[in-house]
């Protein structure tokens, strides 16, 4: 068995068995700023995606997006250097034994960023926040945990970006839930070893409401 969620931010996780026979987890995505920053903004917290639950013959615990998410998408696109915003879900496969990633809400300048990064000699899948804010009242780390591939099996990465929340699934195995804060003007996107790009799509998130 492995961890539920290795991001940090997800608070008190909730499992039910839907109409479907699915199990299906959702939690509180807790702030990652400061109590005096969250009374500014007028409003803390958030659910994350629910998650479908399931145990695999070796044991290991796999999560995926209920695919009812799918319906939030808009047009596709298949070329990174055309994604931009706050708001979007993203599919990219790596190819076996690369160490790649995604860089996301850059600014122009590429100063700020938040990198999600597979390091293939170690193993961890990270989140780094160091750089996604100059605000002292944002939380700014580097986050990690181990995942491991076979050594014929790509990266696959599943990102859920909803402005200051980050979810990213790697390979049904490891899920990691983030927050980041990083001003408006901050939409770019890009890819670390694009070499190793086997697949890419994304789609902007439509509001669930």
């Amino acid at each position: 068995m492995g961890a539920i969620d290795d991001g940090g931010y997800c608070y008190a996780p909730q499992v039910f068995l839907d109409g479907k026979g699915r199990q299906i987890l959702f939690g509180w995505i807790p702030e990652g700023r400061t109590v005096a920053a969250q009374k500014a903004s007028g409003w803390a917290g958030a659910q994350s995606i629910p998650r479908i639950l399931e145990v695999s013959p070796g044991g290991d615990v796999l999560m995926r997006p209920i695919p009812e998410f799918e319906v939030l998408r808009g047009a596709e696109i298949r070329d990174p250097a055309k994604l931009k915003g706050d708001s979007c879900e993203i599919e990219a496969e790596f190819a076996a034994s690369s160490s790649s990633g995604l860089v996301l809400r850059a600014s122009p300048d590429g100063r700020l960023r938040t990198v999600v990064r597979f390091d293939a000699a170690t193993r961890r899948l990270s989140i780094d926040r160091t750089h996604s804010s100059d605000d002292k009242d944002d939380e700014q780390d580097v986050r990690d945990a181990t995942l491991s591939l076979a050594s014929a099996e790509p990266l696959r990465l599943r990102v859920f970006l909803d402005r200051s929340i980050l979810e990213v699934f790697a390979n049904e195995r490891v899920v990691m839930t983030s927050r980041i804060y990083p001003p408006a003007e901050c939409a770019g996107f890009e890819v670390i070893n694009s070499s190793a790009l086997r697949r890419f799509r994304a789609w902007p998130m439509r509001a669930a409401t």
